[in-house]
């Protein structure tokens, strides 16, 4: 039986939504399973269409390991929109509490693990393949909100990887307006030798929700 402790911990909201609009993506994904291993948050997440699975890391989430099984991720969403930026929470069996300065108080379920949907052993079995790493910092994530802007009728961002990872605001091929923003990638362990297949498509509405948090 997994023991729960009772402490609160002080955590910053903004730094908390920015994770979960991450791998919610902008509503597409709303049940996952939030785990706590030494002092950083992860998640694994799948679209209910099955054709996009991911692992968002938040790190120095200084509570206790355990899985929190959150059902209701938009329900989440709108109780840390109440809260101020500096906020504690206390994780219970069955719930996660909150309390900020102004002291307001906020209280959210938690689900039984059974209601989660898993990611497809295949799928997470082809996505490993793979799989690669880079980091966006505030001042890149503020040239592809921009970027984004200045190309106001264009629909769709692509990324695709090679020696560099490229974000394409535009068309990604022939003689269109476009912007091309590269970041490196970041060289580790848990980047695998094999290129992706392609190029991924993702819409600018939901690029930029996701960057502006």
């Amino acid at each position: 039986m997994e023991m729960i402790t009772q402490s609160s911990i002080l955590i910053s909201i903004s730094n908390l939504k920015n994770f979960i609009e991450l791998y919610s993506l902008g509503g597409t994904v709303n049940a996952v399973t939030w785990k706590i291993t030494d002092s950083v948050l992860t998640t694994n997440f799948v679209t209910q269409n099955k054709n996009l699975v991911g692992k968002i890391v938040y790190k120095e989430f200084n509570t206790e390991n355990r899985s929190l099984s959150i059902y209701n991720t938009d329900l989440l969403k709108n109780i840390l929109g109440i809260l101020d930026e500096t906020t504690d929470i206390l994780i219970l069996e069955n719930c996660i509490e909150f309390k900020d300065s102004r002291g307001v108080r906020a209280t959210f379920a938690l689900s039984d693990p059974y209601t989660i949907p898993a990611a497809p052993e295949k799928l997470k079995d082809e996505f490993s393949k793979y799989f690669l790493r880079f980091n966006i910092d505030s001042e890149f994530s503020t040239r592809i909100m921009k970027s984004i802007s200045a190309l106001p009728d264009n629909e769709y961002v692509f990324i695709k990887p090679g020696e560099k990872i490229k974000f394409v605001i535009g068309q990604l091929t022939g003689n269109y307006d476009k912007i091309v923003l590269e970041k490196e990638i970041v060289n580790d362990e848990s980047n695998l030798n094999q290129p992706l297949p392609g190029a991924m498509k993702f819409p600018c509405t939901r690029v930029f929700d996701i960057l502006k948090t």
